[in-house]
């Protein structure tokens, strides 16, 4: 599990929440630093932020989901699902998670984009 934010703070509460629900994560604050991180190890799922800067989650999404080796990829957002994905699926990702969301929720979509 990859979580991406350029929140290394919010990185770490997530990474821990995770952990305590049995899965292993590491993080980047950049997409530059996942996209690295992606190259040299696979990873099941990919939790990331959609706001972030200088590139976005979008961004991210953008680069990877060309590639036959793209893992899942859960966006969190501050806005609901962005109005130029429609879905998530049309955007690339598997789910939104749109932020502030209860331990459960990101669990429970990990658990579902691990077994796609």
């Amino acid at each position: 599990m990859l979580i991406i934010d350029e929140d290394a703070a919010m990185c770490e509460m997530l990474v821990e929440v995770l952990r305590e629900q049995g899965f292993e994560s590491s993080y980047a604050v950049d997409v530059d630093r996942a996209l690295g991180m992606l190259d040299c190890e696979p990873f099941g799922a990919v939790v990331c932020a959609a706001q972030m800067s200088p590139r976005s989650g979008l961004e991210f999404l953008d680069v990877v989901s060309g590639s036959e080796k793209a893992p899942p990829v859960i966006m969190m957002t501050d806005v609901g699902t962005p109005d130029t994905a429609g879905t998530p699926g049309a955007a690339g990702a598997f789910a939104f998670l749109k932020k502030p969301f209860l331990p459960s929720q990101l669990s429970e979509l990990v658990e579902r984009a691990i077994n796609v």
